[in-house]
């Protein structure tokens, strides 16, 4: 190769170089200068949720009307009749009750007729006046003692120590037939006794100041076992009483036929 030759791919070589090296051809820096990159898109903004329809309203249900009243429990009946009620005398250990149901009356207590205060179960009445107190006396079961009893009585008041009369049957033929009496208030009890058991018919008859005392197997023949002079005044209380006849366990008796008899106007 000539000498001219070799310039010339010399040349040729060079210029192709700058072009390669970012140059222009005229070995100046291309015009064209790098881009700056775009800055990034801001994430789009979500969707809003689509508005949710509110649930369809319930109908209310109307309130429940309010419930009629209660109907009043009926009235118990009354265990006695009137004019009868009942309490315990004293303070028996073991507390007494009666009632009545077809002419039947059950009277239980515990207790004593006895000393200068009673401890007994009373049904009774307020009566002014002379008068007689009879019963049949059906049936005297006690627990444990053989000289309880149930009869008649009338008393001045309902204190444990009041003057007082009691004609009554025991338990058994050991207890007999009893009339015991106390004729001062807050004075001992004595007593009459006689053979028998139940059942047997008893009858106390106030009369002036003397109260008689009777029993009867059939209601009409009567015998009397005692007659008292009490210094009672006109008001009194008469009417069926039970007694153990000791500080523990308990006497129920059966009573029918219970009458209360006048036997004149009422004194003054």
């Amino acid at each position: 190769m000539n000498k001219i030759n070799a310039t010339a791919v010399l040349l040729t070589v060079t210029i192709c170089l700058s072009c390669f090296s970012g140059l222009g051809c005229n070995g100046e820096q291309a015009a064209t200068e790098a881009q700056p990159e775009a800055p990034p898109k801001a994430a789009a903004k979500p969707a809003e949720p689509a508005a949710t329809a509110p649930p369809p309203k319930v109908a209310e249900k109307p309130a429940a009307a309010a419930p009629p009243p209660a109907a009043e429990p009926a009235a118990a009946e009354p265990k006695l009749p009137a004019p009868w009620k009942n309490a315990d005398i004293g303070t028996p250990a073991i507390a007494g009750s009666a009632e009545h149901a077809d002419g039947k009356w059950t009277v239980e207590a515990s207790g004593r007729i006895w000393g200068k205060a009673d401890f007994c179960h009373f049904v009774y009445r307020p009566y002014s006046g002379d008068v007689e107190i009879i019963a049949n006396v059906t049936n005297v079961a006690s627990t444990e003692n053989p000289w309880a009893a149930g009869g008649v009585m009338i008393r001045q008041s309902l204190d444990a120590n009041a003057k007082s009369a009691f004609m009554g049957v025991s338990d058994s033929s050991q207890g007999g037939l009893i009339y015991n009496y106390r004729t001062q208030a807050d004075g001992n009890t004595a007593e009459t006794m006689v053979p028998g058991e139940g059942p047997q018919w008893m009858k106390l008859r106030r009369e002036g100041g003397v109260i008689r005392g009777y029993h009867s197997d059939d209601g009409t023949s009567w015998t009397e076992v005692d007659s008292i002079t009490f210094d009672m005044d006109s008001e009194v209380y008469i009417g069926l009483a039970v007694t153990e006849n000791r500080e523990t366990g308990t006497c129920a008796a059966t009573f029918e036929s219970v009458s209360v008899v006048p036997l004149k106007a009422k004194r003054e």
